[in-house]
């Protein structure tokens, strides 16, 4: 698979065009439909992309269906950022020495 970065000098994020990403069209509009990714003007942002590989791993390995896989990886993601906010807290609480 070739990944194609685009980069912008207008601080906008970078994209991948959709074609590049081995995603089949199909699958990929399924995807979205189901929110775990968002396709703007034939192209997807990075994040996007690392959220619908981790929903395919699931779907591929573990054989849980598209739904199923999505609210997986959207679950996983809330506890990423439960565990990155514990982790600023502690930090904060170790700097008061508390």
């Amino acid at each position: 698979m070739k990944l194609i970065i685009i980069h912008s000098h207008s601080g906008k994020e970078e994209k991948f065009p959709l074609d590049q990403t081995g995603l089949h069209p199909s699958l990929a509009r399924r995807l979205e439909e189901l929110g775990v990714i968002e396709i703007e003007g034939g192209c997807i942002t990075p994040a996007h992309l690392r959220r619908a590989y981790r929903v395919l791993r699931l779907w591929n390995t573990l054989k849980v269906n598209l739904t199923g896989a999505a609210i997986v990886v959207e679950l996983l993601e809330q506890m990423e950022e439960m565990q990155e906010e514990i982790n600023r807290l502690r930090r904060e609480v170790n700097r008061y020495g508390f």
